[in-house]
C-alpha cells in the first residue's frame, strides 16, 4: 500500500505498524521480504526488522528477495534466512535427520510423508521437514540437534551448507527417486548414523559429455532431473543433459548441464540433431520447434498454464512412472 510520500519518507513505519496489527496472531518470529515496488524504492527492511524486535521482543529479520527471480531461488534464500534467524547450537541427538527442501510447490505432503515413513522404518527419526507441513519455530530450533541432513531439492542446499558450517551437521544431497537411488541414499544414511561416514556427500554420476552429444534433455528442478538421469542411464541412455530455467547448484551439475534464461535458448538446445527425447513441462513444448518425443514432468511448480498432477516418486515409483511413459 505504497503512496507518493512513502517514496520520500520510506516505509519503515508502515512495516512496523503492520506487525503491530498482526501481533494478536501470536507470531513466533517475523521475516520480512520486499515486493517488487518496495524494492524499487529501497525499503530498509533491516531497520524495520530491528524495530520489530525492539517493540515486540521477537526474533525478526529480512530475506533479500525482490520478485524478479524464480520460486526455487526464493524458497532457498527464505529457508536460509529462517535458519540464520532461529537456529542455535544444540546437543546432538543420535540417529536423527532433517529433510531439507521438500517445499510444497515441488513436493506434495503425501510424498514427504511417504519419505518420512520410509526413513523411520530404518530406525532413524525425522526431526523436521524444511519446506513441508508442520515447520514451526520450535521444530526449526530442534533441527539444529540432528545428526544428518537429507537435501531432496535444490532449494535446500543453502540451508544445508549453512547448518554444516555453523553446527557441523553433514548432509546427503540427492532426491530419493528410483529404487537404486533410494537404496544408495538410505545406505549412506545408515553409514552416517553408525559413524562410518562424517563428510557431506553429493550423489550422482559426474560424467564428462559434450553438450552437442545430448540425446536426452531433462528440463526442470535439478535434483528431480538428476534422479531421472540416473534411471535413464540404467536403461541404456547415455548422453543426458539437464537444463533449467530455475535455480541450480553448481556442485550438483554435470559438465554439460546448464541454467537457461529464454525460450530461444531452450529451442536452440532442444533442436540439436542428436536430441531424440525430452522430459519437461508441457508449457515449454511450444518453444521447441523440433518434432521430438516429449514426456510431461509431474511438477505443478514448473507450470503456469497446464497443471500436471504431482506424483509420489519415492523409491521404485520413479521406475514405474518412467516405464508407463516410455513403455
Amino acid at each position: 500500500a505504497l503512496r507518493n510520500e512513502d517514496i520520500i519518507s520510506g516505509t519503515e513505519k508502515k512495516i512496523v505498524q503492520a506487525y503491530e496489527n498482526s501481533a494478536s496472531l501470536d507470531p513466533k518470529f517475523v521475516l520480512l521480504s520486499n515486493a517488487p515496488s518496495s524494492s524499487m524504492i529501497s525499503s530498509d527492511l533491516e531497520s524495520a526488522a530491528e524495530k520489530i524486535t525492539e517493540k515486540g521482543n521477537i526474533p525478526a529479520s529480512n530475506v533479500k528477495i525482490y520478485g524478479d527471480k524464480d520460486y526455487i531461488y526464493g524458497v532457498s534464500l527464505t529457508l536460509e534466512a529462517i535458519g540464520k534467524l532461529l537456529l542455535e547450537k544444540q546437543e546432538r541427538i543420535e540417529k536423527t535427520v532433517n529433510i531439507l527442501g521438500c517445499n510444497i510447490i515441488d513436493w506434495s505432503n503425501d510424498q514427504t510423508e511417504s519419505l518420512v515413513k520410509a526413513i523411520e522404518e530404518k530406525g532413524v527419526t525425522v526431526l523436521s521437514k524444511w519446506g513441508g507441513k508442520g515447520l514451526t519455530a520450535d521444530v526449526i530450533r530442534k533441527s539444529a540437534s540432528a545428526s544428518l541432513n537429507l537435501v531432496v531439492n535444490v532449494s535446500g542446499m543453502r540451508i544445508a551448507k549453512y547448518m554444516e558450517s555453523e553446527f557441523g551437521i553433514p548432509f546427503i544431497a540427492a532426491a530419493p527417486f528410483g529404487q537404486d537411488a533410494f537404496t544408495e541414499i538410505t545406505g549412506l544414511m545408515m553409514e552416517f548414523m553408525s559413524g562410518k561416514r562424517s563428510e557431506s556427500i553429493i550423489t550422482g554420476n559426474n560424467a564428462e559429455m559434450s553438450a552437442e552429444q545430448a540425446e536426452v534433455i531433462l528440463i526442470g528442478e535439478q535434483f528431480f532431473c538428476n534422479a531421472v538421469r540416473c534411471e535413464l542411464r540404467s536403461r541404456g541412455y547415455e548422453n543426458i543433459r539437464v537444463i533449467s530455467f530455475y535455480e541450480m547448484d553448481k556442485s550438483c551439475m554435470e559438465k554439460s548441464d546448464k541454467k537457461i534464461a529464454s525460450e530461444d535458448e531452450l529451442n536452440e538446445i532442444a533442436s540439436q540433431e542428436s536430441v531424440r527425447l525430452i522430459f519437461g513441462n508441457p508449457d515449454y513444448k511450444p518453444a521447441v520447434k523440433k518434432d521430438v518425443k516429449w514426456v510431461n514432468v509431474p511438477n505443478s511448480g514448473m507450470s503456469m498454464v497446464t497443471k500436471i498432477p504431482q506424483k509420489d516418486l519415492i523409491a521404485g515409483a520413479l521406475e514405474s512412472w518412467i516405464s508407463s511413459e516410455l513403455g
